[in-house]
């Protein structure tokens, strides 16, 4: 016994040995993990926030801003798998903004001129542009040069007011009654193979894009990195559609000389609301809806695609030019649950006049159909540009 005792008194004290080392490794082991653990949580601590910018939007006082809008746009449809030659719609309008001197409560009158105007359709073998500036003689005979002339030279008086970092339009009866005088001028007895094109150029939201009013601005200093978001009505190749956009600030650059905060700018498009029941209702129109320019979110503001007017150029497919070399597949779906389309750009604003100098937005959408009872897959994609050319002094009134 004496010896089993001298055996096992080594044993046991080697067992406590190597009971106490891996304790001590695992203890090791534990407080290398909760350094590397402590060491990963150092790493991910956000960055101090940078300098914060107020982006106020104004409007210059007494002075001419001559701008430029493009719209490019390109509709390829397919009926029962099926290709059309794809259509191309380029539209360009030049304006001339004149704007007054505040008055006592800060309200300043503007008057914003269509002085000039371009189209450009091309689908299948057919093609024609069409040029404002050119002499009404070279039109030929093509009805929809004559009706495309008339809103040439239209004006709408209106009336902004500059306040807290952001311009809005006062509504005023003078406002509507300007509005409506434009579109009768522009719509007056329009040809059958104009009304789908005019219906979308000079819808309610279509003329609120055409006035001087800056949008999508922060309503707060932001820093780099910095994002906001905000809702709106907006006429699209599918109709009034509600616009969910998230801006992000992303800092400064240089656009022909001028100091230039870069705004990048995301938008889902999907059905609006009932009415009365709109989420954001308009505020980056500039207040449009709220001064008298009704909202139509059920189509009678002229959606549509602009595609089955142009002399019969869409067709089914079995006529003259219905014959497609391009793949018969319809595009596939990229939206989510309830989108019906979607957008990406940029806003280059600049802070000493208040203006947005330049923008532009790339938008896609997709609308599924039926059409001579087939299906029918419409993609259209469209290019909004818009361009600040020259900011001048109010002309001498004669």
């Amino acid at each position: 016994m004496k010896l089993i005792r001298q055996l096992m008194i080594p044993a046991v004290a080697a067992f406590c040995l190597t009971f106490t080392a891996c304790k001590k490794s695992d203890e090791e082991k534990a407080d290398t993990a909760e350094s590397e653990d402590t060491s990963e949580e150092v790493k991910e601590e956000p960055k101090p926030r940078g300098e914060e910018f107020e982006l106020a939007a104004k409007l210059p006082e007494s002075k001419r801003v001559e701008q430029q809008i493009r719209i490019e746009k390109q509709i390829d449809v397919s009926v029962a798998g099926k290709a059309l030659p794809p259509q191309h719609h380029n539209v360009t309008f030049d304006f001339a903004h004149d704007l007054g001197v505040p008055g006592d409560e800060g309200i300043q009158e503007i008057q914003t001129e269509l002085v000039g105007k371009t189209y450009e359709f091309t689908a299948g073998a057919a093609n024609w542009s069409f040029d404002s500036a050119q002499e009404r003689k070279l039109d030929g005979k093509n009805p929809v040069f004559m009706d495309l002339r008339k809103a040439v030279g239209g004006k709408i008086k209106y009336d902004a007011k500059s306040e807290g970092g952001a311009v809005t339009l006062a509504p005023t009866p003078a406002f509507q009654k300007s509005y409506q005088a434009f579109v009768k001028k522009a719509t007056r007895s329009v040809q059958p193979a104009s009304r789908s094109i005019l219906s979308q150029l000079y819808s309610t939201h279509a003329i609120a894009k055409m006035l001087l009013i800056p949008n999508g601005l922060p309503d707060k200093p932001v820093a780099e990195g910095d994002t906001w978001t905000a809702s709106k009505l907006d006429q699209t190749p599918g109709g009034v559609l509600q616009a969910e956009t998230t801006y992000a600030f992303e800092g400064w650059s240089e656009r022909e000389g001028r100091k230039v905060a870069v705004l990048a700018m995301n938008t889902i498009y999907k059905k609006p609301a009932p009415r009365g029941e709109h989420a954001g209702g308009g505020e980056e129109t500039g207040g449009s809806e709220g001064a008298g320019m009704e909202s139509d979110p059920d189509g009678g503001g002229g959606g549509g695609d602009m595609d089955g007017d142009e002399g019969g150029e869409e067709g089914d497919g079995d006529g003259e030019g219905g014959k497609s070399k391009e793949s018969a597949k319809p595009a596939k779906p990229e939206f989510g649950p309830g989108e019906l389309g979607k957008a990406s750009g940029k806003i280059y604003f600049d802070a000493e006049s208040g203006l947005i100098v330049e923008m532009v937005d790339n938008q896609k959408f997709q609308i599924s159909a039926s059409f001579r009872n087939q299906p029918r897959v419409t993609t259209t994609r469209v290019k909004y540009l818009t361009k600040i050319r020259a900011i001048k002094d109010h002309p001498v009134a004669k």
